[in-house]
């Protein structure tokens, strides 16, 4: 296991380096998606949001984190693996807070416990047509979740080095555009892909894989 203060003072040294960037995110891109700079080219009314990898100690001073599962409803992201976050808001004064009040809002982890480390590459959703501001964030202490149920259908909660060791798969999903087949991850017995594996990709992509394990 990682302990909590190495893996922080590790992923700050790296997100202060430049980061991987989009092709470590099209590792996980279906074949047919474009770049985000290409759909930017003509996509209008674009909206804005935040995610936020958060970090934590476990109870065993262990690096862990969290991701959630979306309720199955009428939504583009229904049932899907995700990073908690959401559109930006007026009061928001940058993407950031964004980040923060939204995990608070779908996981009840208040906003002045989080600290943010660093911001990754954005990425633009065309499904929904946002463009998301990944963000890794970390509390010094092991939160207290309490998930919206609104938002949240399940809490993951997992050691980091979990979400760098996960295996890769492709499969078939059901989309906007019909059945595709895409790169995705298999964590437990979830599978994630979408744009939620493209920004893990990223983070597994950040640190020298070794740190944490083998891949």
């Amino acid at each position: 296991m990682t302990s909590f203060e190495s893996g922080i003072d590790l992923l700050a040294e790296y997100l202060s380096k430049p980061l991987p960037g989009t092709a470590s995110q099209y590792k996980m891109a279906p074949s047919l998606r474009k770049s985000s700079a290409a759909y930017l080219e003509t996509a209008s009314n674009v909206k804005s949001s935040s995610v936020l990898l958060l970090l934590y100690p476990d109870n065993n001073s262990d690096l862990a984190t969290v991701l959630i599962k979306r309720p199955l409803n009428s939504g583009v992201h229904s049932g899907q693996i995700a990073l908690p976050g959401g559109k930006v808001e007026p009061e928001d004064i940058n993407s950031e807070a964004t980040a923060k009040r939204e995990t608070r809002e779908e996981i009840g982890v208040p906003e002045h416990a989080i600290k943010i480390l660093g911001a990754l590459t954005s990425l633009y959703i065309p499904a929904s047509n946002f463009l998301v501001s990944p963000f890794i964030g970390y509390v010094s202490s092991p939160p207290q979740f309490s998930p919206d149920p609104a938002e949240v259908h399940q809490l993951i909660t997992l050691p980091f080095k979990d979400l760098i060791q996960m295996p890769v798969g492709e499969s078939e999903f059901e989309t906007l555009y019909g059945k595709i087949a895409a790169p995705c991850f298999f964590l437990q017995d979830h599978t994630i892909w979408g744009a939620t594996a493209m920004i893990l990709s990223e983070v597994r992509d950040l640190i020298p894989a070794e740190l944490f394990g083998s891949r």
